[in-house]
């Protein structure tokens, strides 16, 4: 499950990266053209870039969360319960064994 998130957040980030790149190319070009100063432009693409992080760190953490709550409610057989099983199957095994003799 854990790849499923991490893969989700690469690719986000991926998209988020694209964005803020874009942003800074339209902002030199702004610039460059005089309709906005460098540094407004510069403050502009670190806004956008912190909250676009803040953002992903949150949905990153509601993914795991939910993920987590899925894991948690599924019944999934357990390490120990695979043991268990295997235990009684072995008494189980045994014991036929012994009635054939």
């Amino acid at each position: 499950m854990d790849k499923i998130v991490r893969r989700s957040l690469e690719f986000g980030l991926g998209v988020g990266y694209i964005t803020v790149e874009a942003l800074e190319r339209a902002m030199d070009k702004l610039a460059k053209e005089g309709k906005i100063s460098k540094k407004d432009g510069e403050k502009m693409v670190r806004d956008l870039a912190s909250k676009y992080e803040i953002a992903g760190r949150k949905y990153s953490d509601e993914v795991q969360a939910r993920l987590d709550r899925f894991v948690n409610q599924a019944p999934f057989a357990t390490k120990k319960d695979i043991a268990d099983l295997n235990a009684k199957l072995d008494r189980i095994g045994k014991t036929a064994r012994k009635r054939r003799k």
